[in-house]
């Protein structure tokens, strides 16, 4: 199968959705899948098949740092889907509307999309925040085919912002 991992962040940092998306994709290569990862904006040339389309800026949120992407070009993004094919796209969650949920709007048909939620908000104003963001992306999620989360709290926030049912499936680690 050919899998893309969808990240608005960079790969550039050692943070947990990070190493959650690299340590998936080693252990598909390594049973003969051809995985990408489609990334707002990363630096780093040591990983295979990352495409970086977008520029993004860095803010604070939930107690966190992280990349935001700024909008991309959505013509841009489907013929990038176009040529390369995916079977499954592997969209990380929550997500940007101007760079993910684009992404999933050029998506063809025959691609499956998997929402993976990470996070529990940290505070009331990531809470609201998220709650406005899922309003945001409603015509998007109706895209994906199956939702996870990572732990019983991430799949609480899917269901209480979102209004998504996920199962869960904790996050790999490589021992």
């Amino acid at each position: 199968m050919k899998i893309a991992f969808v990240f608005d962040d960079s790969l550039d940092r050692p943070d947990g959705v990070q190493q959650a998306i690299l340590t998936t994709g080693e252990w598909m290569k390594s049973n003969g899948h051809d995985v990408h990862y489609i990334v707002g904006y990363t630096e780093r040339e040591d990983i295979e098949n990352v495409h970086s389309m977008a520029r993004s800026w860095r803010v604070k949120f939930n107690g966190n740092t992280l990349n935001t992407p700024l909008p991309t070009s959505k013509s841009k993004i489907k013929q990038f889907l176009n040529k390369e094919k995916f079977d499954v796209l592997h969209v990380q969650m929550p997500y940007s509307p101007f760079f993910a949920a684009r992404v999933i709007h050029a998506a063809p048909a025959h691609t499956k999309i998997i929402g993976t939620f990470h996070i529990l908000p940290y505070s009331k104003s990531a809470r609201v925040a998220t709650k406005q963001l899922g309003r945001i992306l409603k015509s998007s999620i109706k895209k994906f085919d199956h939702f996870v989360s990572v732990s019983e709290p991430a799949a609480v926030f899917a269901k209480a912002t979102f209004g998504i049912d996920s199962i869960v499936i904790p996050n790999p680690v490589d021992v």
